[in-house]
């Protein structure tokens, strides 16, 4: 059974080539990054379930990177690092590290500390996992299950897929503009061509839309954005403006 992507991050080819090792052999689907500024553009397109940094890196202070990430990226961030004074470590802790694995880690941990939080955090998200069901000709979105059906049968989304689908039809009556989808999915460190949303909402009238050159479901406002009709059955959606 597959257990999420991972974001390993390091300059260093023989621990990747470890950690990829290690992490495929645990189901997880490693994603490689050999720079800073690579890290972040990976972690903003994958939206991995976690990030590893390796602490000696020279490309980004992994600091100042933590703390980008953390500024959108709500998953966990676990760091690898040579043995640290306490108020080091605390340094780490107070800008968004969420674990930290000193050298040398072995094989066993490794996996078993990526886990543990990713565990972690996905019983946090399911607390906070918004309720409600948006209805409308024949679309439903059950919230709370994650669950989209067109007609009574369920409709497979990407990941992705799905976020943006949740996220018009939360706001349902309400154009979001291109630059406010791309924010609230792939963080502020988007690229502002806005290519890639619109392969994925292209992706998602091929799913949802009977005759998706006529969608029923995602308008589109010419230069602005996208919307989804409102629905009275829409809960908890997220204030427009």
């Amino acid at each position: 059974m597959f257990a999420g992507k991972i974001l390993v991050a390091s300059e260093n080819s023989h621990k990747l080539q470890r950690m990829s090792h290690i992490l495929t052999g645990g189901k997880f689907l490693p994603i490689c990054a050999k720079s800073g500024q690579e890290t972040m553009t990976l972690a903003v397109s994958h939206l991995p379930d976690a990030v590893v940094l390796d602490l000696e890196m020279s490309s980004m202070d992994p600091r100042w990177l933590i703390e980008k990430l953390r500024e959108w990226y709500l998953r966990p961030i676990l760091v690898l690092a040579p043995p640290l004074t306490e108020a080091e470590t605390a340094i780490l802790l107070n800008i968004g590290a969420d674990y930290i694995l000193f050298y040398p880690w072995g094989n066993v941990e490794f996996p078993a500390y990526i886990h543990a939080a990713i565990r972690l955090s996905r019983r946090l998200t399911e607390s906070d996992r918004p309720t409600g069901i948006y209805c409308y000709e024949g679309l439903l979105i059950d919230f709370t299950r994650r669950l989209v059906q067109l007609d009574g049968v369920k409709v497979h989304l990407t990941q992705i897929e799905y976020r943006i689908v949740e996220l018009l039809a939360r706001n349902g009556g309400h154009v979001l503009s291109h630059r406010r989808i791309m924010e609230r999915i792939w963080g502020p460190y988007h690229n502002e061509n806005n290519k890639i949303l619109r392969v994925n909402i292209t992706n998602i009238r091929r799913k949802l839309e009977p005759f998706p050159g006529s969608p029923r479901y995602i308008l589109t406002e010419n230069g602005v954005g996208y919307l989804m009709p409102p629905s009275v059955s829409v809960k908890d959606s997220e204030p427009s403006g």
